[in-house]
């Protein structure tokens, strides 16, 4: 267990995690699982406070021409504006390159009360590795984060409490994220172990719906999601990426 070391993430201009809208088309987006709580049956007040996965993080490509790009990998609540949702509170690994290298990290962001991501430099991700990430909200304006990469035994925590947050538990995502003028390949990426909670209540993928993220024409889709058990969730790339 080690002592995370937070290091704002300047590598991108200021950047939204939020769900973009289907009509402001391009490689920014999500693709994944999403359960929105308003779908679970519970009282008004049951948000999702507490969401959880693993998964191995992909080796990832970069596209041709490189010009600089960002995948991310990540667990977290809110963000979708169909859910009139204006916030998202996340983790993961991320793999980003300036057009000469790839660099993965682990990272976690409460947008947009934080403008940038802060990653955890001295908490190491590699290709290959398992790992596990934990997002809560015991209160509505303070997040906890618990991060453990399985393959080399090391994990660590921390928590935010940016200013002006709160959590609006619209919804949970297990999800992979494109930032860039091109959607790097990637393997496809597994999500197990899914699951979240409410004040009272745990849910699975039971009543998940799943994202995809579309190529500037609106029309071709570049990576998509499929629940493949109660508990598990693909994300996968579909342009001739390997």
């Amino acid at each position: 267990m080690i002592s995370a070391e937070l290091q704002v993430d300047r590598s991108r201009a200021r950047d939204s995690r939020l769900r973009p809208a289907q009509s402001s088309f391009g490689v920014t987006g999500w693709a994944g699982a999403q359960v929105n709580t308003s779908s679970l049956g519970l009282a008004p007040t049951e948000l999702a406070n507490t969401v959880y996965g693993q998964w191995m993080t992909p080796n990832v490509l970069p596209p041709n021409p490189d010009t600089g790009f960002a995948v991310g990998f990540w667990v977290g609540m809110g963000g979708d504006y169909r859910n009139g949702s204006s916030q998202v509170v996340q983790a993961g690994t991320e793999a980003l390159s300036d057009g000469k290298s790839v660099v993965y990290q682990a990272w976690t962001q409460w947008s947009p009360y934080q403008s940038h991501a802060v990653k955890v430099p001295n908490f190491p991700i590699a290709p290959g590795d398992h790992v596990a990430f934990l997002v809560m909200t015991p209160q509505p304006d303070h997040s906890f984060f618990s991060m453990m990469n399985y393959s080399n035994g090391w994990a660590t925590s921390l928590g935010i409490s940016p200013h002006g947050a709160r959590n609006d538990g619209t919804s949970a995502e297990w999800v992979i994220e494109g930032n860039g003028a091109l959607l790097a390949d990637f393997y496809s990426v597994i999500f197990g172990q899914c699951t979240g909670g409410t004040k009272d209540h745990d849910f699975d993928l039971t009543d998940a719906i799943v994202d995809q993220i579309l190529a500037s024409n609106g029309v071709n889709v570049l990576a998509s999601g499929a629940i493949v058990t109660p508990s598990a969730a693909i994300a996968f790339w579909n342009g001739s990426g390997p």
